[in-house]
C-alpha cells in the first residue's frame, strides 16, 4: 500500500497600497501598487504554520513594469 501527501509551499501577495513615486522605466514620478509577498507552506492545500515574508514589489500604474 501507498501513500501521497501532497504538501509544498505557495506564493501569496497581499496588496498593501498605492504610492507615488519615479518610475525607472517611465522616468516620471507616478502612481505604483505595493505588494508584500509571502511564502506559505501547505499540506493538502490547508496552510501549516505562519506565512513567511519574502519581499515587497510595486507595480506601475502607467506602464505596468515591477
Amino acid at each position: 500500500m501507498s501513500f501521497v501527501i501532497w504538501w509544498g509551499t505557495r506564493h501569496v501577495p497581499v496588496r498593501r497600497g498605492v504610492v507615488a513615486d519615479v518610475c525607472p522605466a517611465c522616468r516620471e514620478v507616478t502612481s505604483f501598487q505595493v505588494y508584500d509577498h509571502f511564502s506559505v507552506t501547505h499540506v493538502y492545500e490547508l496552510t501549516v504554520g505562519q506565512p513567511r515574508f519574502v519581499g515587497s514589489t510595486r507595480h506601475c500604474f502607467r506602464c505596468g513594469r515591477e
